[in-house]
Formats: structure tokens, C-alpha cells, sequence
């Protein structure tokens, strides 16, 4: 049988003041381990996020384009309140949506800002 692979496109906000930058380090708290905690925690599988760009340690964000892919089909709308639920106050999850399996936040960027 064949496991379905969902794809989901997300838009964040935080405060980085609290992390250092986005991509995991081994012995910091970072916004895309803190995001990818949850997202474990909610679909009870390791998932992996890409996000649009990388931040600094203290660098804030309005628009933070990430995608994951799980085995679960979850309903955007439900997932993005349980998401922000479980996320942190200085973290929060604008706009959830699947989308198309080609879908990377990095090169399908239209600007950054």
C-alpha cells in the first residue's frame, strides 16, 4: 500500500529576539527547531520544514514562507489553530494551505524583503 505524502505551505510571524536565527544548531534554540517540535509533536512523525530564507539570532519576521510534507492529511484550518496553540506567543502561524508537491519556498520566491 501506498503512503500518501501531504504538502503544506505555511506563512510564520515572530519575534526572533528569543532565538538564534532560524536554522537548527545543535545547542541554541532556533525557530525552525521550535517549529519543527511541534509539528512532531502534533503528527507524531519527524518533520522537516524549508523555509523561503534564513534569519539571524534577534531577527524578526511578518511573512516567513515554510513548507513541510508529512503522511498525514490534516485540514489546513484545524492544523494552523493547533499549530498555533502549541507555538510559543512569540511565534505565530498566519496562513496554512497544502500545496503541490513541487512547491519550495526558496526557489519559487518571488521577493525578499
Amino acid at each position: 500500500m501506498m503512503t500518501r505524502v501531504m504538502h503544506y505551505k505555511c506563512i510564520l510571524e515572530y519575534d526572533g529576539t528569543a532565538y538564534h536565527g532560524w536554522q537548527l544548531q545543535a545547542n541554541a534554540e532556533t525557530l525552525q527547531g521550535r517549529l519543527e517540535a511541534v509539528l512532531a509533536r502534533l503528527f507524531n512523525e519527524p518533520v522537516r520544514v524549508r523555509a523561503a530564507g534564513r534569519t539571524d539570532t534577534g531577527v524578526h519576521a511578518l511573512g516567513q514562507v515554510v513548507a513541510f510534507r508529512t503522511s498525514q492529511t490534516r485540514d489546513p484550518g484545524r492544523l494552523r489553530h493547533s499549530l498555533n496553540a502549541l507555538l510559543p506567543a512569540d511565534m505565530a502561524v498566519r496562513r496554512l494551505e497544502t500545496t503541490s508537491e513541487t512547491f519550495n519556498p526558496r526557489r519559487d520566491a518571488r521577493s525578499r524583503t
